[in-house]
């Protein structure tokens, strides 16, 4: 792979440019074909599919983009990474435990809102 130290900051800028909207932006760092980053992915999408103001997931594969998991500091995968609301937050693991990460994601009040407040 041929990846310079001047493409991250690029990388980066483009990442920006696609965070347009307000709402839940999510960052996922998998090696893939891993199961644990294919449960991530699959927790990641349960849990925004009753946030009503989920917007997207930006998939990074390690292998394929490692220039953009050292610029995250991404050490073990999977690596989640919620860019947008608030201040970051990072997450290791699987995503398995549904409400934990929902909690730990501390989405601002009224921002991520359940569609199904019945279940």
């Amino acid at each position: 792979m041929n990846t310079t130290p001047q493409s991250i900051p690029e990388k980066l800028k483009t990442l920006d440019q696609s965070i347009t909207e307000e709402g839940c932006h999510f960052l996922l760092f998998t090696v893939d074909g891993g199961i644990n980053s294919q449960r991530a992915l699959e927790n990641l999408n349960a849990i925004c599919s009753i946030c009503s103001n989920f917007r997207q997931i930006i998939v990074n594969d390690v292998i394929e983009e490692f220039d953009m998991a050292l610029a995250f500091h991404v050490v073990v995968t999977p690596f989640l990474v919620r860019i947008q609301p608030g201040k970051p937050v990072e997450m290791i693991g699987d995503l398995s435990n549904l409400d934990q990460v929902r909690q730990s994601l501390n989405f601002p009040k009224g921002l991520c809102n359940d569609r199904n407040k019945a279940a």
